[in-house]
């Protein structure tokens, strides 16, 4: 399986779920003191009791927003995306947002966490199979920071040993960092009070090399799988499916195109989709 991804452009969430395109993420804190074991206190409770989730609601309308504006009105749909669209939100806590605020640039310990505006790239994967089958997907990633290289960063927290953390939850944030083209995870091990007691950089390519209980070749033909599924099935731009997954086990439903008008018919109306 040949994955290859291309990072098409980068925007800014707004509160108001628009995009403001050719922004970046704040800018990674390198400071010596933060990494390692830390010498400068990072206590997650700082400045957190406010915080209020008003992160979610925007599945596809900051994407939709980007896809229009970075586009020539009335031109073919088709044109300015490809087959598929996919976009993510991560699972967000405050304990998550206060942690990437100790690693920007500039930081404020006591600054109440907000997760109303949101850095995103927008990325297109191209996955190629053996037998020469290929799936393209143009979706956008939530982006935590970028360093002085121009690299994006994750940034984690987590009670979990290093070690279990490895072997048992890593393969999410490998997932996402791979599909999103991020060059690193910086993790924060924290104590029971939200206090980070050590800070480690991890290499996403390097993550399936270090004991984990997943295998990334078999996930990704799986993903390959799943998409090509969603592809098969979706002939008709009426069409719409409901996919069901419990365990290992993936079922792929028609719905009624009713009840999943997901799609702003302003940004259907922007393109010429006839």
């Amino acid at each position: 399986m040949q994955v290859n991804i291309s990072r098409l452009g980068t925007f800014l969430k707004t509160a108001d779920k628009t995009a403001s395109p050719g922004e970046l993420p704040n800018l990674l804190n390198k400071d010596p003191g933060l990494y390692g074991v830390p010498t400068k206190e990072i206590d997650l409770k700082k400045g957190s009791d406010g915080f209020q989730d008003e992160g979610y609601g925007d599945l596809y309308d900051s994407f939709f927003d980007y896809i229009k504006k970075t586009s020539r009105k009335e031109i073919p749909l088709k044109k300015a995306t490809t087959n598929l669209h996919i976009s993510g939100n991560r699972l967000i806590s405050k304990r998550f947002v206060k942690t990437e605020s100790y690693f920007y640039v500039p930081h404020d310990e006591y600054e109440q966490p907000s997760n109303k505006e949101a850095s995103k790239a927008v990325l297109r994967a191209v996955l190629n199979r053996e037998d020469g089958q290929e799936v393209r997907v143009l979706y956008a990633a939530d982006m935590d920071a970028i360093d002085e290289e121009g690299k994006f960063v994750e940034i984690v927290s987590s009670k979990c040993p290093y070690k279990l953390w490895l072997k048992k939850q890593s393969l999410h944030y490998y997932m996402q960092s791979y599909l999103g083209n991020v060059d690193y995870i910086v993790r924060g091990q924290i104590d029971k009070d939200n206090i980070v007691q050590r800070v480690d950089t991890i290499y996403t390519r390097m993550i399936p090399e270090k004991g984990v209980e997943w295998n990334a070749d078999f996930c990704m033909k799986t993903l390959f799988e799943i998409l090509q599924n969603i592809k098969d099935h979706l002939k008709n731009d009426e069409d719409a499916l409901m996919i069901r997954i419990r365990g290992r086990d993936i079922s792929y439903d028609f719905e009624n195109p009713a009840n999943c008008n997901f799609v702003d018919q302003r940004f259907l109306d922007f393109f010429d989709t006839a």
